[in-house]
């Protein structure tokens, strides 16, 4: 083969090997719907800093759900008010998670204490890709 030629096949193999792995799917990852509901009987904030909100998949650890795009930024829960938004999780929907919401009440008995709150609870998994966490403490 003259080095014309095979300089040819060489270019032509970095080509198809690029636009090969250019075409190669990305790890599949989980559009999720992640609601919070103020069950309580005072205004409450959701906080997302920290990591303190966050997703867990089962053997893995935390990840915040701003990392995922979950909310913009710290919000308010009037007494049974819901907002949600959606969560990219890193993993595939089968994946078993756990969800954490870190909050501090607004008035009543727990004025000014934080708490946190899991879903589907402290020790529990689920593969539910819409879901809502019950903040339960401002009473």
């Amino acid at each position: 083969m003259n080095r014309t030629v095979q300089r040819w096949v060489m270019a032509s193999v970095v080509v198809a090997t690029v636009v090969g792995l250019q075409a190669a799917p990305v790890a599949a990852g989980c559009k999720m719907n992640v609601f919070v509901e103020n069950r309580g009987d005072y205004k409450l904030t959701v906080y997302r800093s920290q990591g303190r909100t966050a997703a867990k998949t089962q053997g893995g650890i935390w990840r915040s759900l701003k990392n995922g795009g979950w909310m913009t930024q710290m919000f308010p829960l009037e007494p049974g008010e819901k907002k949600g938004d959606e969560y990219a999780a890193a993993f595939s929907c089968g994946k078993k998670r756990r969800f954490r919401v870190f909050y501090m009440c607004n008035g009543g008995n727990n004025k000014d204490k934080t708490f946190t709150e899991y879903y589907p609870g402290p020790t529990s998994w689920s593969t539910t890709q819409t879901l809502t966490i019950k903040l339960t403490q401002c009473n």
